[in-house]
């Protein structure tokens, strides 16, 4: 059941959510920072939102559910750690069904709310870079998740490096070009002095789509210092954590001055604007893709 938005019921947070369980097209300000400002209220309420997405995904994958997207920065904002294998369920969905839930904050976000929420089980991260099943964008933000947790001070560097050093490798069993060309970038922005000569062999024997990253952008890198290597990349807002939902969400085009009326009509219009945008994240990927592999075949 869907309520109109109107006056916040401040007792009754189940009541809130269904405020903002579809995407009207204005922003929910208010409700999201009553549901902040209740952060302790909110957190179960939050996690069964999360748990019930891969058991209903008919539901979330309806084009104005918008309710699992604030759940997961909410979630992320507040550090919930219970949150977290849940989230990394979510991201091992087959096929492009992340991207048919989550849109751009598969590609922007991703990683970052899995540092947020990060509970301390570095292999479920592991699983999500390693499997061939899981996307490959998706393995990507998996790769800058330890990235961030590194530059974050949550996990060693030198454990990262290590990992990483070890993909390029061999334990990268499927050598997947694009997942090989994260990995690179993430050595990158940690300073890959450890690992430059695993880079390289894997420059060497092409492995790696040039289109992503060169050899030449790792020189430039080594000609710099750690210290300052480290320091841009703690500055970099994609390796921040998530701190504040309102902020994060609020410059999303999905809102918009024009709110979608309640109606039947209104609502298939709405639909209608929201499949067509989904179609076209879905066709950018696909050419984004395509291409990769012309050039990988020049």
């Amino acid at each position: 059941m869907l309520i109109k938005e109107s006056k916040i019921l401040k007792n009754n947070l189940e009541d809130l959510l269904m405020q903002i369980e579809i995407n009207t097209g204005n922003f929910p300000e208010d409700q999201l920072k009553e549901l902040i400002e209740r952060k302790d209220e909110a957190i179960p309420l939050l996690i069964n939102i999360l748990k019930d997405v891969p058991n209903n995904l008919d539901k979330y994958l309806q084009p104005t559910a918008f309710i699992h997207i604030y759940a997961a920065y909410l979630l992320a904002q507040f550090r919930c750690k219970e949150a977290f294998p849940l989230f990394i369920e979510i991201m091992k969905l087959q096929g492009e069904t992340p991207h048919d839930l989550y849109g751009d904050a598969i590609t922007e976000d991703a990683g970052r709310i899995m540092t947020s929420l990060y509970n301390g089980d570095i292999s479920a991260i592991k699983e999500i870079i390693e499997s061939e099943k899981v996307d490959e964008y998706v393995r990507g933000q998996g790769i800058y998740c330890l990235v961030n947790l590194a530059i974050n001070d949550i996990l060693d560097r030198s454990i990262v490096i290590e990992y990483m050093t070890q993909l390029l490798n061999g334990r990268l069993q499927d050598r997947n070009p694009d997942v090989l060309g994260s990995i690179i970038i993430a050595l990158d922005d940690l300073y890959p002095e450890e690992s430059y000569e695993a880079i390289k062999k894997v420059f060497e024997v092409d492995e790696v789509d040039e289109f992503l990253v060169c050899l030449d952008d790792i020189k430039t890198t080594l000609e710099k210092t750690k210290e300052d290597v480290l320091n841009a990349a703690r500055k970099n807002p994609h390796r921040k954590l998530i701190y504040d939902t309102i902020d994060e969400l609020s410059g999303w085009a999905a809102f918009n001055e024009h709110a979608v009326d309640y109606s039947s009509n209104g609502l298939k219009k709405a639909a209608i604007a929201q499949n067509k945008k989904k179609k076209k994240e879905k066709a950018k990927r696909k050419s984004v893709k395509k291409q990769k592999k012309k050039n990988r075949k020049k």
